[in-house]
């Protein structure tokens, strides 16, 4: 089982049913053994485990069975959500004897209640051997008919030696129920007694060693085994039997063998006299019931011991089935608890009054680190083994039970220190010390050092279209870091960035930082205190000079702040820490200019600015010098509930002036915030559950004592004060109270949610100096109510904030709509837009709204693909004169309608402008049409366009190009391109992409690669952009033409946009596509930012090439990083589990993609869910699931199920698939190729000539293909 930091993985282990010898005296025990049989399951996914009694056998037999019961137990309990490795072995048995307590038995070997020890031996070895050995043979498709007259009894004895029979039937018959017998189903654990199965071939020794072990194994006091002659020249087989009882128990004890050392067993010898045989069994008494005596008990509560001895008083006697079911209920609630290795493997003292149950709980024995480098190989690692042990929980350490809780802990804790890309916490059985468990922690390091520099340039347009530099002055950053420094997790990072690489002194900013955990030594668990110390230079836009509602925006002041900090930070617990600290800086008050500013400013009504506003400095020169200590209290006990925060935080912040810098400040400033997420539904937490109903409630106080310079005021208003308002636009004060609520309620896996906020400066605004507040005209106070709707990232809200739109609010209100739509906050552009028109319509009736807010809110509303906001706005439009009439209103209308394809309405709002005179208008309705596939209208228009009498310009030209382009028909576009030229326009880099992606988009990967070389032959004219690059890159990868992928890698390296976006994504799915996975993940570590499609690349890369657990773990940190993934991101995971065996990750992904992230499920998922368990031999549940499908199943499902039921032999599915393959696709022969070849594999030679003269009667044809071969001749 590995716990790993990207993801859960399970494997289950193929076991064997327990087999173990009957004692017949008054004492017998029953020893309970891991099975991976498929008959039954128990319920929350732990597989059913069978039973059999114990009695003597020998002891070199029995010696190691804890172990493997231990092994078993990581295999089989993990309850399908761990990558579960486990190894071989058995171990010993007990002691036991008819007389009194007998028993023993450890695992399926030893000891035991009647008499003596062993017998288990011979089931842990048929794990390994004879179950196997069925398992093969059974998959073997050649056997020999009986040859026998069909429906008559064939004793196993009459069956000939040298033929291999097929087992087409297996029933068991029970001849006790009803009183005259009856057949039981495939539900009764009895099934799990057996290895035969339907559809298997076994020879005679065979079948007769299978009765021989149902004779043996003390389940039965009689069975029988008998065959049936089939017409079909197969063999059904009923067992029938009479279930062994022994006398009823009132009592019940549990007790954990697992680290118990065995007792030496004395083999029983037959010729033994009666004494010496009374002697012997009285012996293996007294040693048994000294073993119980000195076990430990075990972890299993009283509530649980008492439904046990609930179910043995409702049955008069101890039956085999209620032994089975007491291991089920024990077993279950150690698995339910996290203690998946503990396993029942032995129930002692039958036939007397009290029942022992022995189980092996999983003991932790020791803990081992293993270091690994990137291929997986052990190494030695740099960091040192006392700071990942410091991190493991108690529960985690030698001497307690292993726990599935503490394993996801300890990766929680050690994935905390950031020193590895990769952690596994694997339990196994010790092999020194039988039933106990050792945990392996595998890591792999990241790299402790690495430096990046990044270098920029704006680009714009030139003559003719060519990129320009604005500017020969690089900008960029330049960043290293060493962490781990001697493995302790020491740091040092740092950071410098400037706009003017050659000439850094402008506006250069650094921060350089050294952190020093473990403060009190790394032995110390008792302290836990970290040493942080930074210099530092930061420049912010100071909140405190900001205009009020009622005013014209005022000049921006910029604080800049130089200095240092070192302070010590000390974790009570994990949720709770304080940090104390000295801060040493110098504060620069700055203009736009970057001058140095000493006062603020407001523009004064001649158009002038007044420059007697308050200070910004505390010295009044604008520069300030202080000294101050630093402390913080913060107690964090929230968690999350099912994608939820719930609990309370609180922060405390105390800043001390030391009287020292300019005018010797002295001050105390103070901040207490309290916030609380209250669960209102007491939703439980669990995979797969809802989100609950959250009440937030918050409250901030904030205040200061003594010398307070303006640029340290507290101020009112913003995203995190009071919502609604832009920052500081309520005021600056020395003390400022706010409090809020906020109420989330969930609705289809989501929030809708209301809020009310309200803040207020305390009339503490005057006692700033300049009083800031007053001179910008703020009221100190408000307070904001809305509502809104959590939709992914973007959110839409609909509040009030109980204000009206003047127009120096409308000027600002525009701003907010700018900036938002400039960071690309598209739901925050549609927020503001509707309060900002409704906020109008309320104040003044039916008011415009300011020019550019339409066009930038159908623009979000593009991008969005939000149709209805959209025709709200259109209609908005309609009903406002002047917008009605506004060219850029209607063309943006127009964008808008073309980016959501409605191409109808498009053409619409063209043909209902009252003007058309302008080309940009034109352009816009050519790009819907070349967008969705109609060049020809398109080119129509722009005929149309000649004709009354307005001029095609490059734009138009490069439209219609592309719209033929994208069409397939280059032929058309390249006659465009001279009709261009001869209207005195040369192609520009535009013209060429758009060729380059139309040739990509419809697999014309030789025309697109002669247009690309075409384009850098023309050289200086025209080069190819960051643009062009990621354009023609897919030529390269999708037919694995790396060579000349690399030309252009290499281009791009020159060309300085290797790290844009756009270009390293493609990079990265050309290599992956090409199969150099090594190559491709060095680009994508490298990239400074990664968008999903990146993602997407290197999932698939890994995947296809065989590294699926690398894959899955890469997912896993697509999540940690903040990527939304997508339908493509979920294809290429379930891919990755389906070649990698990981079947039930792959069910709890796919549960995920559909419950925490509401993608819908597409044919290519239902396809690979498919593939996952056709490939896992789960033929049924593949099946089931395909019946299940809401969709209708296409030629990848069915082809699917064909293949897996081809590898695994299941002929009567195969036909079954193969009918409806051939329904979806009838000209395709492929499925009956696949029908065929399953059909073979079996020995249906007549039914494979059957399936060859239906393709020639249908003249059914494979479908061509081809492959690319290159040799190195």
């Amino acid at each position: 089982m590995a716990l790993t930091s990207q993801s859960l993985f399970f494997s289950p282990l193929a076991a064997g049913p327990s087999r173990r010898v009957r004692g017949r005296g008054r004492s017998t025990s029953v020893s309970a053994a891991a099975s991976a049989s498929s008959h039954n399951s128990q319920p929350h996914g732990h597989p059913q485990q069978p039973l059999a009694v114990a009695s003597s056998s020998s002891k070199s037999e029995s010696k190691g069975s804890k172990t493997f019961a231990l092994a078993s137990a990581i295999t089989a309990a993990a309850s399908g959500a761990f990558l579960l490795a486990s190894s071989g072995g058995g171990f010993g048995g007990g002691a036991g004897g008819p007389l009194g307590g007998g028993g023993g038995g450890w695992g399926a070997g030893g000891g035991g209640g009647g008499g003596g020890g062993g017998g288990g031996g011979g089931f842990w070895s048929r794990i390994f051997s004879g179950g196997a050995a069925h398992a093969d043979e059974k998959s073997s498709g050649d056997w020999d008919p009986h040859g026998l007259p069909a429906n008559i009894n064939v004793p196993l004895t009459k069956l000939s030696g040298l033929k291999r029979y097929k087992i087409s039937e297996l029933k068991f018959f029970d001849r006790a129920a009803g009183g005259g017998g009856a057949f039981t189903g495939p539900e009764d654990s009895f099934f799990e007694m057996v290895t035969l199965q339907p559809g298997g071939v076994y020879t005679k020794s065979q079948l007769l060693k299978e009765l021989e072990t149902l004779v043996s194994c003390g389940m039965f006091e009689r069975v029988d085994l008998e065959g049936k002659a089939k017409p079909d020249g197969t063999l059904g087989l009923t067992v029938s039997f009479v279930e062994s009882v022994w006398s009823a128990a009132k009592q019940f004890k549990c007790i954990n063998v697992g680290l118990m050392s065995q007792s030496g067993q004395v083999d029983f010898d037959q010729d033994m006299t009666e004494r010496e045989k009374m002697d012997y069994l009285r012996k293996q008494e007294r040693d048994y019931q000294q073993r119980v005596r000195g076990a430990k008990p075990c972890i299993l509560p009283d509530n649980v011991r008492g439904e046990v001895l609930g179910m043995m008083k409702k049955q008069e006697k101890v039956s085999a089935r209620l032994l089975q079911r007491i291991r089920d209920n024990v077993q279950k609630w150690y698995h339910n608890e996290g203690f998946v290795c503990a396993q029942v493997v032995n129930f002692g003292n039958l036939n007397t009054s009290e029942v022992v149950c022995e189980v092996v709980e999983g003991d932790i024995t020791k803990v081992e680190y293993q270091f690994q480098d990137k291929l997986g190989n052990f190494v030695e690692g740099n960091t040192q083994i006392p700071i990942i042990d410091r991190e493991l929980p108690q529960q985690l350490r030698p001497g307690h039970i292993f726990n599935i809780g503490a394993g996801k802990q300890a990766l929680k804790n050690i994935n905390s220190l950031a020193l590895f890309s990769n952690i596994e916490v694997n339990p196994r059985p010790d092999e020194t010390k039988e039933g106990g468990i050792v945990v392996e922690i595998k890591l792999k390091e990241l790299e402790p050092k690495s430096a990046e520099v990044s270098t920029e340039w704006s680009i714009v347009p030139g003559r003719e279209g060519r990129p320009t530099l604005a500017s020969i002055q690089p900008g960029g950053t330049v960043s290293f870091e060493h962490r781990n420094i001697y493995g302790l997790n020491r740091s040092i990072v740092g950071s410098v960035t400037s706009s003017n690489l050659l000439n850094p002194q402008d506006d250069l900013s650094f921060k350089l930082e050294y952190v020093h955990p473990y403060l009190d030594g790394v032995d110390d668990r008792n302290k836990n205190r970290t040493f942080k110390t930074s210099c530092f230079n930061t420049r912010k836009l100071s909140p405190v000079f900001v205009a009020g509602p009622n005013m014209d925006e005022a000049p921006p002041v910029w604080v800049d702040r130089v200095g240092f900090k070192a302070n010590i930070t000390e974790s009570f617990t994990r949720q709770s820490k304080f940090t104390y600290g000295l801060v040493v800086e110098e504060i620069t008050t700055r203009d736009e200019t970057n001058s140095i500013c000493t006062h603020g400013s407001r523009a004064m009504p001649s158009g002038g600015l007044s420059m007697d506003g308050p200070p910004t400095t505390l010295s009044g020169t604008g520069i300030d010098r202080m000294a101050f200590l630093q402390a913080n209290i913060t107690r964090d006990n929230t968690e999350f509930v099912n994608g939820a925060v719930i609990g309370d935080r609180c922060i405390f912040q105390l800043d001390q002036g030391l009287g020292i810098g300019s005018k010797n400040p002295f001050f105390n400033r103070h901040q207490l915030t309290l916030t609380k997420f209250v669960n209102l539904n007491k939703q439980e937490k669990g995979a797969g559950k809802p989100l609950p109903a959250v009440l937030v409630l918050h409250g901030h106080y904030a205040g200061c004592v003594g010398d307070l310079p303006s640029y340290d005021a507290f101020t009112l208003g913003g995203p995190y004060s009071v919502r609604g308002y832009g920052m500081g636009e309520l005021g600056a004060s020395r003390n400022v109270l706010e409090v809020a609520s906020e109420l989330r309620i969930p609705v289809r896996n989501t929030y809708v949610y209301g809020f009310v906020e309200h803040g207020t400066d305390l009339g503490s605004s005057k006692d700033v100096k300049g009083n800031p507040t007053e001179f910008f005209r703020r009221v100190g106070h408000g307070s904001s109510y809305g509502l809104g709707v959590k939709l992914g990232l973007p959110q839409r809200y609909t509040g009030s904030d109980q204000r009206q739109m003047c127009p120096a609010k409308t000027s600002s209100w525009m701003r907010q709509l700018t900036s938002s739509s400039r960071q690309g906050h598209h739901g925050d552009v549609l927020r503001l837009f509707f309060t900002g028109v409704r906020l109008q319509a309320g104040s003044r009736g039916t008011v415009d709204p300011w020019p550019g807010a339409v066009p930038t809110a159908l623009r979000a509303c593009a991008h969005l693909a939000d149709v209805a906001s959209g025709r709200l706005i259109h209609a908005l439009v309609l009903t406002r004169p002047t917008l009605a009439s506004d060219a850029v209103a209607a063309t943006a209308l127009l964008d808008m309608y073309s980016k959501c394809g409605l191409v109808a309405s498009a053409r619409k709002v063209f043909d209902e402008m009252a003007s058309r005179g302008d080309p940009v208008v034109w352009n816009a309705l050519l790009a819907c049409y070349a967008r969705h596939g109609l060049p020809e209208h398109a080119l129509a228009l722009a005929v149309k366009m000649r004709g009354i009498g307005l001029c095609p310009d490059l734009v138009t030209w490069n439209i219609v190009v592309s719209g033929f382009a994208l069409a397939g028909d280059d032929l058309m576009a390249g006659d465009l391109v001279g009709a261009m030229k001869d209207d005195g326009f040369q192609p520009d880099v535009v013209t060429w992409t758009s060729r380059v992606s139309g040739s990509v988009l419809n697999f014309q990967y030789g025309r697109a690669r002669a247009l690309f070389r075409a384009m850098m032959v023309a050289g200086g004219r025209v080069l190819p952009s960051s643009a062009t690059i990621s354009t023609i890159l897919p030529a390269f990868a999708n037919v694995a033409d790396v060579k000349h992928g690399k030309e252009v890698h290499g281009y791009s390296v020159v060309a300085g946009v290797e790290q844009e976006l756009t270009v390293s994504s493609a990079l990265v799915d050309m290599y992956a596509k090409c199969g150099l996975v090594l190559e491709a993940r060095r680009l994508f570590d490298k990239m400074p930012q990664r968008s999903t499609v990146t993602w997407n690349s290197m999932i698939f890369g890994l995947a296809n090439s065989g590294h699926c657990q690398e894959a899955v773990g890469l997912f896993d940190r697509m999540l940690r990083d903040g990527a939304k993934p997508d339908h493509l991101t979920f294809t290429a995971v379930l891919t990755a589990c389906s070649y990698g065996g990981m079947v039930e990750v792959g069910k709890i992904l796919y549960r995920a993609m559909q419950v925490e992230y509401g993608v819908e499920p597409r044919l290519e998922h239902y396809a690979c869910m498919v593939h996952l368990l056709g490939r896992a031999g789960r033929l049924d549940e593949a099946y089931g699931f395909i019946r299940a499908m809401p969709l209708e199943p296409d030629r990848f499902v069915w082809g699917a199920l064909l293949g897996a039921c081809r590898s695994h032999g299941n002929i009567e599915l195969a036909e079954l698939a193969a009918s409806r393959l051939l329904a979806v696709e009838p000209d395709n022969a492929a499925s009956c190729l696949l029908l065929s070849s399953a059909l073979a594999n079996a020995g249906k030679q007549d039914d494979v000539f059957k399936i060859k003269r239906l393709v020639k009667r249908r003249r059914l044809k494979k479908l061509d293909s081809c492959s690319w071969v290159e040799t190195s001749l």
